[in-house]
């Protein structure tokens, strides 16, 4: 079948919904040895919408690890992603050992901009 006289519709505007937004992801771990050992590691995510139609999401982690005693070592590692039209991803470590402990740090900040 084929139509080819469509004069007695009329046009109409459509609106069409696009879905997008910022994300943000991270990802941390913590590993200590030795005699007496310690280990804390965090992660926080959030995404918000802002006015005017834009988005943000921001990404924290944190990991921390502490081995003493014999031997210790200790070692960590954070990691972050971020999805959006700008996106800021800044990661820190530190890490010492003194021969009857060893401390080591990581952190990571994730800020990603969807622009509308």
């Amino acid at each position: 079948m084929i139509i080819s006289d469509l004069s007695h519709l009329e046009p109409i505007s459509e609106f069409t919904d696009i879905l997008g937004g910022a994300g943000a992801a991270v990802g941390t771990t913590a590993v200590a040895t030795g005699t007496t050992t310690s280990t804390k590691s965090i992660g926080y995510t959030t995404a918000n919408p802002l006015p005017g139609g834009g988005s943000y999401a921001l990404g924290l982690g944190y990991a921390q690890a502490v081995g003493t005693g014999n031997n210790p070592t200790a070692t960590t590692t954070a990691s972050g992603a971020g999805q959006g039209d700008i996106v800021l991803v800044i990661p820190a470590s530190w890490k010492y050992n003194t021969g009857s402990s060893a401390v080591s740090k990581s952190g990571v900040l994730v800020l990603a901009l969807d622009l509308p």
